[in-house]
């Protein structure tokens, strides 16, 4: 027996660097208009559902509440500032929580934020109803004891999962341009809404601290409010694709939380000042913006003795644009769940089968359609906004208060890391510099989280069964994986560039050979992962005295035979194959005109393990084949050692 030595790179049982082939980065070619288009269009669609269910607990209140939200939103967009300028990469707070902590609070934070695209799916398509009922008033009834809402919410988002999975992508102009529509329709409220409805005696005269709204109610008012803010996590996982992100990714920050903060306050005060908490709970919960463009109705503009009606215009218009913005939020939240699926997933976070590639349609079909059937589950049982909503916040302020712990602690152990842009405002901690608005933002938005945890039955315990069940399947996959649990995986990507990604359309198996079984296998394991097509042939060798389309009996019975046990194969691995028969004088020649004819780009063969003639090295047909075919030729021989 001959002597060896074992140099094995795997003697430890937990691997704590990973190597993984460089794909790549995108590009870079996105400036501060098409990120602050992008964010508004993100953030600002919030505005359509966040505003009913902030009245529904603050009341007369709402502008308040509103304002303070607005606040804590601009901590975290200065929080998101900083970091994004300094880790410029796509991923958001799990990406933050994997340079602060490690690898399991980072799954965690990108759990939670994951859990808040999914809502933005859910909640946005429920809202689309309620805008369209205006032209469809048989959404607001019910079928059978079920909401038809919730019906036709589920409908649509079967609709954005089957064109994410078969590939059809909205326009990004499209997006930009609605954006700015959705801008200029909300500026034309707000103007016109100044001049004729803004009355600040009937606001204050709303407010009744103590009673209407009580402290509690208030308080969580606020947190819901917060919900208009969400979506700053658009523009961070753009880093990537950001020409300098370190100057342009906070400055759109900046755009965006300029213009919603401004816009959000002048809407509710309007929405206080058009129509009492009351009417607005009651009629226009879930489509607040109907409800202000038709109060426009009690506030006509009055222009030498005529008047003119400013909701006849703004209460279609609304409806409309509500109803299409809302629709291309939906699809922005599966879309960004999807990526961020794929990113945890490049760091070993998820299971690779939840992004699997579709063979024909080139997209990641199974996790599209996991947030689909998430966000269907939680509609269905929900049945109203105010626990989506819940469940929005909770995954939607947890990662938030991830983001700002970051920062507070990258802060401390990387004092001397390059920031591009730095946060002013610290308090002193020996050598350190601790943002006082990280501190207010985590405070705030750990805070709101609590008072979901504690007030909200359904986001908590939604909630909490999503984090339980997402880190059992993380702890479960890091396992399998040999990797660590807690630590931080370290991935360096190796630049191989001979390599070149393999990919069959079609292959030639033929039937005559020593190792048939296998090489069928093989066939088909390559097809199915491909989606290839595969054609058997059976040759059959004819003599040279005998005329080459002299017809054999036998030897036909035998090849029928042959290929119909080769379907039988195929049909295993769920294939389909084409079958020939052949009759030539050369079995290799035979083989390698074939393959030309069908424009095969891979033949698998089976070897002979002993070749009888010297300067063969598989057998005569093997290795003619080898040498002399167009494409690529695997030879495929049976081990004597397994079974025939």
């Amino acid at each position: 027996m001959t002597e060896k030595i074992e140099l094995s790179h795997e003697g430890e049982k937990v691997q704590r660097h990973v190597a993984v082939l460089e794909r790549g980065h995108l590009s870079r070619k996105l400036g501060v208009f098409d990120l602050y288009a992008i964010g508004y269009g993100d953030v600002g669609s919030s505005v359509y559902y966040a505003l009913g269910v902030t009245v529904l607990y603050a009341l007369g209140a709402a502008p308040l509440a509103v304002a303070l939200a607005a606040f804590f939103f601009i901590c975290t967009v200065l929080t998101y500032s900083e970091l994004s300028a300094s880790i410029p990469e796509a991923g958001g707070s799990a990406n933050f929580a994997r340079f602060a902590f490690n690898d399991l609070v980072s799954f965690i934070a990108g759990w939670a934020l994951l859990l808040a695209y999914i809502m933005t799916l859910a909640i946005s398509a429920y809202t689309i109803g309620p805008y369209l009922s205006m032209f469809i008033p048989a959404l607001k009834g019910t079928i059978s004891g079920i909401p038809t809402n919730v019906i036709f919410t589920i409908g649509i988002i079967a609709v954005l999962c089957i064109l994410n999975v078969v590939g059809i992508k909205e326009s990004a102009r499209v997006s930009i341009f609605l954006a700015i529509i959705s801008l200029i329709m909300k500026l034309t409220i707000v103007i016109s809404g100044i001049f004729l409805i803004l009355n600040f005696n009937k606001i204050i005269s709303q407010i009744h601290f103590g009673t209407a709204p009580t402290w509690k109610e208030f308080i969580y008012g606020v947190s819901i409010a917060m919900v208009g803010f969400t979506g700053i996590e658009a523009v961070s996982q753009l880093a990537g694709e950001t020409r300098t992100p370190e100057k342009r990714v906070p400055r759109a920050m900046f755009l965006v939380m300029v213009s919603v903060v401004l816009l959000y306050i002048s809407i509710s005060m309007i929405a206080m000042s058009a129509l009492t908490p009351e009417k607005l709970i009651s009629e226009y919960l879930e489509d607040p913006l109907s409800g202000i463009a038709r109060s426009f109705t009690d506030y006509p503009i009055i222009f030498n003795g005529a008047s003119l009606d400013l909701s006849i215009f703004l209460a279609p218009v609304v409806a409309i644009l509500g109803a299409v913005i809302l629709f291309i939020a939906s699809n922005a939240g599966m879309i960004g769940a999807s990526r961020l699926m794929f990113s945890m997933g490049s760091h070993f976070q998820l299971p690779k089968f939840l992004y699997w590639i579709h063979p024909t349609f080139k997209t990641p079909f199974i996790s599209i359609i996991f947030i689909a059937v998430v966000a269907s589950f939680v509609v269905y049982f929900s049945h109203n906004i105010t626990q989506l909503a819940a469940l929005y916040n909770f995954g939607a302020m947890f990662s938030y208060a991830i983001a700002h712990l970051s920062l507070i602690v990258l802060r401390v152990k990387e004092p001397h890391r390059e920031r591009p842009f730095r946060i002013k405002f610290n308090i002193p901690l020996g050598n350190k510099r601790i943002p006082v608005t990280a501190v207010i933002g985590f405070l705030a938005t750990f805070f709101a989280w609590g008072i979901i945890i504690i007030t909200q039955p359904y986001g908590r315990n939604l909630g909490l069964l999503w984090i339980f069940c997402g880190v059992g399947v993380y702890l479960w996959y890091r396992k399998l994986q040999k990797m660590p649990v807690v630590e931080a995986v370290d991935i360096e990507e190796v630049k191989i560039p001979e390599f070149r990604r393999m990919k069959f359309k079609h292959i030639l198996v033929p039937t005559r050979g020593s190792a048939l079984v296998e090489m069928l296998q093989t066939a088909c394991k390559i097809a199915k992962e491909d989606d290839s097509r595969i054609t058997a042939v059976y040759i059959i060798e004819i003599p040279e005295n005998m005329p080459l389309d002299i017809f054999l009996p036998n030897e036909y019975i035998t090849s029928k035979k042959v290929l119909e046990h080769a379907q039988a194969i195929a049909r295993e691995y769920g294939r389909t194959i084409e079958t020939r028969v052949v009759q030539a004088r050369s079995a290799g020649q035979a083989i390698v005109d074939t393959a030309e004819e069908i424009d095969a780009d891979l033949i698998v063969l089976g070897a002979s393990n002993r070749p009888r003639m010297e300067n063969v090295l598989f057998g005569t047909t093997v290795d003619y084949v080898i040498r002399n075919a167009k494409c690529r030729v695997w030879a495929s021989f049976a081990s004597p050692k397994l079974p025939r």
